[in-house]
């Protein structure tokens, strides 16, 4: 796994190198360009002047800058860079060329271009050099002027590039060496740079290593980072957040499943205590294990909700969807809760419109109905009423389920389904009811793919509504 320190590294590192090697290139091509264009311009300025010096005298071709007249040059017979010159007729005979030539020739150029055409060429033994070609017609001597017309000539003169190569090669050589010792800096200072850059990232990382499961109250301030690490450390902090919600749920869930199993095995306990105490006849013995097994039945009833939640939350409960019809599975949910209803006088009110079919799980569907009835049942006031609707509403099925006597208030409404909350805050009904129903059913509809809420009315009505 590549470093982020690393990675800023290289990528810099990188880019400075190539910012320095195109500047570099850049450099060397306009200065190139520069001496050649300056080197070029010699040359013209040059040629021109020994056009200038060319004359014919009667039918004579007369070089001024010849090592035979008086205008003698010594740059073309110095055996240290020499230059080179020779003139043609028309007619391609040579009129005269430099010593520095030797048995050599330059090439005769016979454009007509109005501009001094210039090329590069190598001559004696591989030197490279540079030549203008100029065609002119000489000027003509006044006092033995030629009887035909002035002959049209071609001059070329050429100068060899070790003066400017020797240049090129010193701007190089430095250019190399700059540019390396740059390189070498910018690193250095880059590397430094991102160390110090990167100190808050280390101090971030010290800063939650040191955070454990006994202090995910902590959180990390985001003013005393860069800000480019505050979304992160804003991220963290509401991880954290979660993650200390999550450990206070677990540590209340474990809480409060000892208390609930805790109050029906002491019930058990009691009861076999009190039967073991005295000899009983075969029909107080049959009341104590009734009564032993309504316990167990209460206590198998919350572990099977427990197991239930925790398959859901781990994602192992599985779906079987078959066609459903709804009113049917309400009815049979509810006829457990008869005789409860009418020991506590409650009026029934049933309100379920046409084509209630959903295609669903049965068995899931009913688990939750039959919670939410018996929610009704249980905690409506004696005499009070239960209200079943069900519709459809958007292409959706919504059930709603109302019952009379509700005290809640809306802060009380906002935990009905957190797991183990109950109304009476005494839990006078531990073992019997334990909180889990209606968080159950929450768990459920959001795995069916639908929705449940609750609310308290002003008028004392519990409305529980699901739409699946």
């Amino acid at each position: 796994m590549t470093s982020l320190r690393r990675r800023l590294l290289v990528g810099t590192g990188a880019g400075t190198v190539a910012v320095l090697i195109v500047s570099g290139a850049s450099l060397y091509a306009l200065m190139r360009s520069s001496l050649l264009l300056e080197f070029d311009n010699a040359l013209l300025e040059k040629t021109e002047t020994l056009a200038g010096m060319t004359e014919q005298n009667a039918e004579r071709i007369v070089l001024e800058f010849a090592p035979d007249e008086e205008e003698e040059m010594v740059e073309f017979q110095q055996s240290r860079r020499p230059e080179y010159y020779q003139v043609w007729r028309e007619d391609g005979t040579i009129v005269g060329k430099s010593p520095s030539l030797g048995r050599e020739n330059l090439p005769r150029d016979a454009s007509t271009a109005e501009e001094i055409p210039i090329a590069a060429i190598t001559i004696r033994d591989g030197i490279s050099a540079r030549m203008a070609t100029l065609q002119f017609t000489p000027q003509v001597d006044d006092e033995n002027p030629p009887k035909s017309p002035p002959h049209r000539l071609t001059l070329a003169y050429a100068r060899d590039l070790g003066e400017v190569q020797s240049s090129l090669g010193q701007l190089r050589m430095l250019l190399i060496v700059v540019g390396a010792a740059a390189t070498l800096a910018s690193l250095g200072i880059l590397g430094w740079l991102v160390r110090v850059g990167l100190k808050p990232v280390d101090t971030l990382a010290r800063s939650i290593g040191l955070i454990d499961e006994n202090r995910l109250a902590v959180r990390l301030n985001p003013a005393e980072s860069p800000a480019e690490l505050s979304s992160m450390i804003h991220r963290l902090n509401e991880l954290l957040g979660r993650l200390q919600a999550a450990f206070t749920r677990e540590k209340t869930m474990t809480a409060n499943v000892a208390h609930e199993l805790r109050t029906p095995l002491a019930g058990i306990r009691t009861t076999l205590e009190v039967a073991l105490s005295r000899d009983r006849d075969p029909a107080s013995s049959r009341q104590v294990m009734s009564e032993c097994l309504e316990i167990c039945t209460q206590t198998q009833r919350l572990v099977e909700n427990l197991l239930a939640m925790a398959r859901i939350e781990a994602g192992k409960d599985l779906i079987k969807s078959e066609p459903i019809e709804v009113e049917a599975l309400l009815r049979k949910a509810w006829k457990p809760y008869e005789g409860l209803v009418e020991r506590r006088e409650l009026q029934v009110h049933w309100d379920l419109g046409q084509d209630l079919r959903l295609d669903s799980d049965p068995q899931k569907l009913q688990v939750v109905f039959s919670n939410v009835l018996e929610n009704a049942a249980q905690y409506a006031n004696a005499g009070g009423s239960i209200s079943i609707h069900g519709h459809r509403l958007n292409g959706k099925l919504q059930i709603r389920v109302t019952n009379t006597g509700s005290q809640l208030t809306p802060e009380d409404v906002s935990r009905v389904f957190h797991p183990f909350w109950r109304g009476d805050a005494s839990r006078a009904a531990t073992g019997t009811h334990c909180g889990l129903g209606l968080p159950l059913c929450k768990s459920v509809v959001e795995l069916l793919g639908g929705d449940i809420q609750a609310e308290s009315t002003p008028d004392g009505r519990f409305v529980v509504s699901m739409t699946v």
